[in-house]
């Protein structure tokens, strides 16, 4: 039954990996496994009080302490601020509960923490007996699903970018010139993949010692191939807030290993980009094409009717998820541009402020802060690797709602939840 049990932890982590970035069926059925799990868990955990009340409380100790990280609390506490902005907003939500069950990402990130913790950490043996299950191959296994699955569908948008036809959604391509995998929406394939090319760096530059850890090598021309056509595929996107967060986080991925490559990383995206701009139409469109200002104005104008929502409605906002369908009705309202456009803020810290007031807006913020903080202080390749993706999610999250797209949020809160565990080491 341990060994079931651990297989379901696993296989969700599969499901999610074959899923983020090519079918939210898949990742959806992460979620499901996990909770198929956790009926074991409290089937073990309720045997032990009867068998052995030291060994529970033990562990019990352990998840406790890493509850209470102050980014675990902070996400503890949006579960209660969601809860409580839609339950204080009934009169204007259509279907309150579909609001607060959109608040699972963030309540399930925690329950995904503890059976991580239990698939890695050697704390957690004495009950599941985990490093006899897991092995460098399986990880290996598991890194290079998401590296073939992800690669898959990066090639598929690059088909169906210059062809006009997604061979493998058997759709038309979902833009004439902006490639976006298998998503239907460049917006969020463009702001999920840039977490995802930051990984690959990542990988990249700690290489070594990931190679140590697995106990295997990670071949190289396959992986240099997964990096190429994935970041081809983002840049490609064209989603100019995920490519700043990128570029403004690349740097501080070899803050640890080269002080000189991190100098360079800051100074030559600079030069280019002031080159490009001047020497480039293309380029210079990004930002001065018709379009281009219009979205400008109208993420603006998102960004206004927030801040007015957010003075009628300070403390809890207008309701979790509920600002996007009700933005065009208070511009309306207030006389502002744009009545036309219905959207989410456009930016993770506005989105809040909407409508969650300044309880979840603070908390929001925090939650970057300390989860930042968090992985600095590792000093482990997990770490090393995570808080530079917690930088382009801030810089990036004032231009997308990342925060509240199902998609990113797969990404995001699972990249948390692995964070918060200090992995042990495996068997080969």
């Amino acid at each position: 039954m341990n060994k079931i049990f651990l297989s379901l932890i696993y296989f969700s982590l599969v499901s999610l990996v074959v899923g983020i970035f090519t079918s939210i069926t898949f990742s959806s059925l992460s979620h499901i496994l996990l909770l198929i799990a956790y009926v074991y868990l409290f089937y073990v955990y309720f045997t032990s009080v009867s068998s052995s009340t030291s060994t529970l409380i033990s562990d019990l100790k352990t998840v406790i302490t890493v509850l209470l990280s102050k980014s675990a609390l902070m996400i503890l506490l949006m579960v209660l601020v969601i809860v409580i902005s839609v339950l204080t907003n009934l009169k204007v939500i259509a279907h309150p509960m579909g609001n607060i069950l959109s608040a699972k990402y963030f309540l399930l990130a925690i329950f995904a923490y503890y059976a991580y913790s239990i698939l890695f950490n050697s704390k957690f043996n004495n009950i599941f007996n985990s490093n006899d299950f897991l092995s460098g191959k399986k990880l290996k296994i598991l890194l290079y699903i998401f590296f073939i699955a992800t690669t898959i569908a990066a090639i598929s948008g690059l088909i169906a970018l210059y062809s006009g036809f997604n061979p493998i959604k058997m759709k038309q391509a979902c833009h004439p010139i902006r490639t976006c995998g298998l998503y239907g929406m460049y917006m969020t394939y463009g702001y999920g993949m840039q977490f995802f090319c930051l990984f690959l760096v990542g990988i990249a530059i700690y290489r070594e010692e990931i190679e140590q850890f697995l106990k295997r090598n990670i071949n190289t021309i396959f992986l240099w191939s997964v990096i190429i056509i994935n970041m081809l595929a983002f840049i490609l996107s064209f989603a100019r807030g995920a490519l700043l967060g990128f570029f403004v986080a690349l740097p501080f991925m070899f803050f640890y290993k080269s002080k000189k490559i991190f100098a360079l990383l800051i100074i030559i995206p600079m030069v280019l980009f002031i080159f490009s701009y001047v020497a480039s139409d293309k380029v210079k469109g990004l930002f001065t094409e018709h379009a281009r200002v219009k979205s400008n104005e109208t993420r603006v104008s998102q960004m206004y009717a927030a801040i007015e929502v957010f003075k009628e409605n300070p403390w809890f906002g207008i309701g979790y998820k509920n600002f996007e369908s009700q933005s065009g009705k208070i511009k309306e309202r207030l006389k502002l541009q744009h009545p036309e456009f219905i959207g989410h803020a456009h930016n993770n810290f506005f989105e809040a402020l909407a409508s969650t007031g300044a309880c979840g807006f603070l908390i929001l913020l925090l939650f970057h802060i300390f989860w930042f903080i968090e992985s600095i202080k590792r000093r482990d390749v997990v770490g090393n690797i995570t808080w530079p993706i917690i930088i382009a999610l801030f810089v990036s999250g004032q231009f997308q709602y990342t925060m509240g797209d199902g998609e990113n949020m797969f990404f995001i809160m699972n990249l948390w939840s692995l964070s918060q565990i200090q992995i042990s080491k495996f068997r080969a």
